[in-house]
């Protein structure tokens, strides 16, 4: 079973959101309440609180799964994992897995899941960046259509304000011919109560002041006013005289009602933070019918077969005072609709404004209100109608601008009901999923960031001898905690894993201790994980460390070392080859260098001849190589055979040959990897076995080992060449002394001192210590061996003794033990049971693990082929039996993935092979594997429905994101990008940035490629590049390295956003400021100049440069502290109160007292944040 649980920030709990799998009621009666300890301190309380992954692997022994293991055990699930999703570096809720195995997670099952989550997280993170980006687009896509949809008037006039020119704009605003404006006065254009704003303007205009955006009211032709925007600016001549005006006219009127409407878009998206679903499009429709003067309103759902719709609600007039029929909820077939659902069939807005008079109305039903007039819209979503929206009863008649405001808000209705009804259904599903697991089967103890501990699980107190109340508030440096380093020394504190983390703010694994336990004779060794858990200011807050028992690979260590010397030459000795074939052309990817020791030809002749075995195989084995070849090139082989070969010398080798067949995700065979062995040693006499263990034995003897002497009474020192070869000492230059050899010697206190009492007490003298050698940057570890020599008298002598370097054989040590405990982990989790079918009598034998994954009673099961065939799902029944008789037809071994269905209808997926066994032609009897992978099986399924949602959003992203490689190859591009490349679509994927790119500066977007890579760090930059209309447009781009799991940066993702229109509005700023006769200077929140205009620096004789960056405080510009305080504080007060102030001035500057009227003005961005203030000095 698997659920995601997401926290609800009002309540402090953890609420299922989605499920699949669950059985029962499980989910439904969870409580997961981050305020309650216990509720809290489970794998989703834990993994929410660390933001680290949460594993139980025994929820009967977890102690953290008190409150809810009974039921977890009632359904069936053993284990249990819990991994955090996160935004924007908060976690934001969990997902959960569960399965009916105890012991299922390991840890390369955590590595997928943990990259799943971070999948997920990342999904999650771009759809609420995509929803507020789509907010905003829709907004800029409103305020476009007004802009787009209304020409400007350009109204050309001279001093005394008679008209000189008159464009389209003019004509389309006012109403008024060129022919009846030219030369007339434009006064013609304002109302009586507006007469007196001409002289204002022409005084401004003589004046050479510049009028910005003057809002005001104008007289069309036909006598309608109309709100206008005015920018006037003066005019002139060839002499710098003015000689008139251009005034730029806007009609704004239209930008009224959109303001309407969008404060509604702003209340509806807040609206829904904290209403529901029915709630949000009741208010929706309330609107609609106040921005569109109606009187009832409407929102049905249609199905996904475009056949029927769900009544969903009616605007609150609409339900009180004129519909009382009642159908919420209903499937209503469209086609019995009528016309107010004939928008489905057109695909388009309808407007009926005599709806009595429609052929096609069928009447109302009872409770119904009775419609006048009607429009409704549909909303669309690619090819398919999601919804209508219609109002009705408006008391005049409705025209294409009710189209527009009601479209709108139909489609906004629709997207945020369309997140909310997602937000509902995963809040329903989080009520069905709580759960915590508190036992875990691997001992864990949590630290304090002051090393105490905070708790710690039964499997920890049992494997350090430690009762709860013994550990509890106890710190690293108490008494009863004492561990052993592996030599068998005390360890010291600061080399305590809690320690270590706390010192070096980093994760440590596979840390090796020994366990001191109190009132328990014997310690244990452990293999020890720590992790440190940051709280939100970067500081430690934890450190969770887990232990897992080793003891009994300890035990095995000299038995080891024993065997050590017998296996080291061998394994050095080996000379495996390796390879991996292509299917189905046979060509080889890889062969190792072994191919010239066992083959004679090298790896490159290989390559080039794919046939090369075949010409080499021993005559013998011709038929059969033939046919296993066959068998290779379709994916079918045993998985070892052995074969003769000819040498290119024509010596005769025997070769042992292992085969995994690599598939890709749809299960087809696309590779083969294989071990090759020279056996042929395996195949002598047993003589010459006997010759190569004597030889064996010999060789120990001869095994690289140096002596060495120190006489007691002259202190004289000597070592033999091989003596100073492991201690590094070069034998001509090097003199080799107890003072040089001990620098080599990084524990040579401890060593020294076991010489000391080897001569004192005479004390046995064998250790193991690392060295460093010199003239080597390389460590060796060593052994030494030493012995007491007295003279007649008893008196000490010498000492003397041998060392010998086991670098090899600890390395060696290290990977056994690695492999060791790999295979271990391997065979605890692979799930597979074995079989045996007896032929001759028709018995069946199956070990214990079938049992349990067919979910048979031994004692109830037939015990033949038959009714093994019975267990197996009815559709999967013949093809199980066809493999296995074509086997048994072709004395070929099979390997098939099928299902089982049990009685309560769940399934499971299990992979089988099978060999079979002869004596002659006759089969005798058939041996086989069966391996539970439905785990593997549904985590396939998930992972690429996440790839699939991951890769629709890119897909539809209007941005543009690509993706590059370490040599700035572009992997992937979305449509977006791909529309860049008109006509030259092939350059795109495979290709790097300087091959026919839209951007116009490729080496610079390459430097900054590089850099990501290099500093493995995000990065954000604009670049100009060709737009899909072939003009010049400013981008501005995002790049975030992607890294492998060795923390390297494999990738880059390019996330980029044409900011042409920012960038526009910018520079026609800056173009109005440097040319207006005012002082104009734009401050920070810091009071910080960001901008002056030239009137400015050139009026204060003081270059910008020296204002930008700095306070009016560190550039004083008056003689008086108070007056540049008194500024300060006004731009401080606009920035808080958000409005417009106004101030006068007397002002002491070097040339002489000035009065200036300064004019505060708060600058804010689309979110109406306050971003900077705009002061213009007059």
């Amino acid at each position: 079973m698997v659920w995601i649980g997401m926290i609800n920030e009002n309540t402090q709990t953890v609420e299922v959101v989605a499920s699949h799998g669950n059985i029962g009621d499980y989910l439904d009666r969870i409580n997961i309440d981050l305020n309650d300890e216990k509720q809290s301190n489970g794998p989703t309380g834990k993994a929410i609180k660390t933001n680290t992954h949460q594993i139980c692997n025994d929820i009967a022994e977890s102690v953290t799964m008190d409150i809810w293991k009974e039921r977890a055990l009632k359904y069936g699930y053993r284990s249990s994992a819990a991994f955090p999703l996160s935004t924007f570096h908060k976690v934001v809720g969990t997902i959960n897995f569960y399965s009916d195995e105890i012991n299922f997670f390991q840890e390369e099952d955590v590595q997928l899941l943990d990259e799943l989550a971070k999948d997920i997280s990342f999904a999650l993170e771009f759809i609420e960046i995509d929803a507020k980006r789509s907010e905003n687009e829709e907004l800029l896509k409103q305020l476009a259509a007004i802009v787009e949809s209304s020409d400007d008037a350009i109204i050309g006039k001279n001093l005394e304000g008679i008209i000189t020119s008159w464009n389209k704009g003019a004509i389309e605003i006012y109403g008024y011919t060129e022919s009846e404006m030219i030369g007339n006065s434009v006064s013609v254009l304002i109302p009586s109560d507006k007469a007196d704003e001409l002289s204002i303007i022409l005084a401004k205009i003589k004046n050479g002041e510049h009028t910005e955006h003057f809002e005001t009211v104008r007289q069309k032709k036909d006598g309608q006013l109309i709100h206008v925007a005015l920018t006037i600016s003066p005019i002139k001549d060839t002499l710098g005289q003015i000689v008139g005006a251009s005034t730029i006219a806007r009609d704004i009127s239209e930008r009224k009602h959109h303001e309407a409407i969008n404060a509604s878009r702003i209340h509806l998206m807040q609206f829904a933070t904290i209403h529901s679903l029915d709630e949000l499009l009741e208010e929706t429709l309330n609107i609609a019918e106040k921005l569109s003067k109606s009187q009832i309103g409407f929102f049905h759902f249609v199905e996904d077969d475009q056949l029927s719709l769900t009544l969903q609600n009616w605007s609150t007039g609409t339900k009180a005072k004129f519909c009382k029929a009642e159908g919420k909820g209903m499937h209503y077939p469209i086609d019995r609709a009528g016309v107010w659902a004939v928008c489905v069939a057109q695909r388009k807005p309808v407007i009926h404004n005599d709806y009595a008079s429609l052929p096609d109305s069928k009447g109302w039903p009872k409770g119904h209100a009775n419609v006048i007039r009607e429009l409704v819209v549909p909303v669309m979503r690619g090819e398919k109608i999601v919804a209508i929206l219609g109002v009705g009863n408006k008391r005049t008649d409705y025209d294409e601008k009710d189209v527009e405001t009601i479209s709108l808000l139909a489609n906004l209705s629709w997207e945020i009901s369309e997140r909310k009804r997602t937000d509902e259904a995963l809040f329903e599903s989080e009520k069905k999923y709580r759960t915590l697991i508190q036992k875990m089967q691997t001992a864990v103890v949590v630290h304090g960031a002051n090393t105490q501990i905070i708790t710690s699980n039964a499997k920890a107190q049992e494997l350090l001898g430690l009762t709860e109340d013994q550990l509890l508030g106890k710190t690293a440096i108490d008494p009863s905690w004492h561990f052993y380093r592996e030599d068998m020394s005390v360890m010291p504190f600061e080399e305590y894993p809690v320690n270590l983390v706390l010192a070096t703010r980093k994760e440590l694994r596979n840390y090796i201790v020994g366990v001191h336990r109190p009132n328990i004779e014997n310690y244990i060794w452990a293999f020890v994980n720590a992790d440190p858990v940051f709280d939100d200011k970067d500081g430690i807050n934890q450190v969770i460390i887990s232990f897992i028992d080793i003891t009994h690979l300890k035990k095995t260590e000299e038995a080891l070392r024993t065997s050590e010397g017998r296996f080291r030459r061998l394994a050095e000795n080996a000379r495996d080859l390796i390879y991996r074939m292509s299917l189905p052309d046979g060509k080889y990817e890889y062969v190792s260098p072994a191919a010239y020791s066992m083959f004679g030809y090298s790896p490159e002749e290989f390559y080039a001849y794919p046939s090369l075995i075949q010409q080499i195989i021993h005559p013998d084995w011709h038929n059969y190589f033939e046919e296993q070849w066959t068998n290779l090139l379709k994916g079918e082989m045993p998985p070892t055979y052995e074969y003769q070969i000819i040498q290119k010398s024509g010596e005769v080798r025997w070769l042992n040959q292992r085969n995994i067949l690599v598939c890709d995700e749809n299960g087809n065979p696309i590779a083969i990897e294989g071990i090759v062995t020279d056996i042929t040693r395996r195949k002598h006499t047993e003589n010459q076995l006997r010759l190569n263990e004597e030889r064996f034995r010999m060789a120990q003897t001869i095994s690289h080992t140096g002596n060495w002497e120190y006489n007691l009474q002259t202190t004289h020192f000597w070592g033999s060449d091989e003596a100073k070869r492991i201690y590094g000492f070069d034998l001509v230059h090097d003199s080799f002394t107890t003072e040089e050899v001990e620098n080599c010697i990084p524990e040579r206190e401890q060593v020294h001192q076991a010489l000391v009492d080897l001569i004192e007490q005479n004390k046995p003298y064998d250790l193991e210590f690392e060295i460093h050698p010199k003239n080597s940057s390389e460590s060796r570890v060593i052994t030494s061996i030493a012995e007491l020599q007295r003279d007649v008298l008893g008196n000490p002598l010498r000492v003397v003794g041998v060392i010998q370097d086991i670098t090899e054989r600890k390395k060696a040590e290290e990977a056994i033990e690695s492999l060791a405990v790999r295979l271990n982990e391997a065979q605890r989790l692979a799930h597979i049971g074995s079989w045996e079918l007896d032929l001759i009598n028709n018995s069946l034998i199956w070990t214990d693990e079938i049992y349990r994954i067919f979910e048979i009673d031994p004692d109830k099961f037939g015990a033949s082929y038959e009714a093994f065939l019975e267990a197996i799902h009815p559709e999967d029944r013949e093809a199980v039996n066809s493999a296995y008789t074509n086997s048994l037809k072709t004395r070929k071994t099979y390997s098939i993935d099928h299902r089982l269905l049990f009685s309560d209808g769940r399934i499971k997926y299990v992979h089988e092979q099978c060999e079979t066994h002869y004596d002659g032609d006759k089969p005798v009897r058939s041996t086989g594997t069966v391996q539970d992978i439905t785990e593997r099986k549904l985590a396939e399924i998930k992972i690429q429905e996440s790839e699939q949602l991951f890769r629709a959003l890119v897909e539809n992203s209007p941005d543009f994101i690509a993706r590059y490689d370490r040599k700035y190859r572009r992997t992937y591009a979305n449509p977006a990008i791909i529309k860049l490349f008109k006509g030259y679509e092939n350059n795109v994927i495979g290709k790097t940035p300087h091959i026919k790119s839209p951007i116009y500066a490729p080496e610079k977007y390459i430097d900054y490629l590089q850099q990501t890579i290099d500093t493995a760090e995000e990065l954000s930059f604009e670049i100009p590049f060709r737009s899909e209309s072939g003009v010049m447009h400013w981008g501005h781009i995002r790049f975030l390295p992607e890294f492998d799991q060795e923390g390297k940066v494999t990738s880059v993702l390019s996330i980029g956003r044409d900011i042409h229109e920012i960038k526009e509005n910018e520079l026609r700023f800056r173009m109005l400021a440097e040319n207006f006769p005012d002082f104009v200077f734009r401050f920070n929140r810091s009071c910080q100049y960001l901008y002056i205009n030239q009137t400015a620096e050139k009026s204060l004789d003081i270059p910008k440069n020296s204002f930008i960056g700095r306070t009016i405080l560190e550039l004083p510009l008056s003689k008086k502290a108070e007056q540049n305080n008194a500024i300060i504080k006004l731009i401080q007060l606009t920035f808080s109160e958000g409005k417009t102030h106004d101030d006068e001035l007397h002002w002491e500057t070097k040339m002489g007292e000035r009065i200036l009227e300064i004019r505060y003005i708060p600058e804010k961005d689309a979110a109406k944040n306050i971003i900077s203030v705009l002061c213009i000095a007059h």
